[in-house]
């Protein structure tokens, strides 16, 4: 019963949210793949539909934890900042294909 109701609520968060703020949390990429499932999850539940932007900012991240995020948020049309993290040249690049074929909007560097 509890976790039906917890799993209600999370639904029904992610349902309203516009805006998710993690910057400067401390959040390496382990963290950004367990968000990007929670979203996908979210999202396959008719979540995310208002959500416009998401900011996962100075962390230290990688291309590693961005791209599963960024798959979390296809098809949504928002935009994911992450700006100040720890992805090479070469990753931001690899981030910014996926966005383009996920069609996500992000602002890297």
């Amino acid at each position: 019963v509890v976790v039906e109701q917890y799993a209600k609520a999370f639904e029904e968060a992610y349902a309203e949210a516009k805006t998710l703020e993690y910057g400067g949390l401390g959040w390496g990429d382990g963290e950004l793949k367990a968000l990007a499932s929670a979203l996908a999850h979210a999202r396959e539940a008719g979540g995310l539909a208002r959500l416009q932007r998401v900011a996962v900012s100075y962390n230290p991240c990688g291309e590693a934890g961005l791209i599963p995020l960024v798959e979390a948020l296809r098809g949504t049309g928002c935009q994911l900042e992450a700006f100040d993290t720890k992805c090479t040249e070469a990753g931001e690049d690899a981030v910014l294909k996926a966005a383009e074929d996920a069609g996500v909007k992000v602002s890297i560097c």
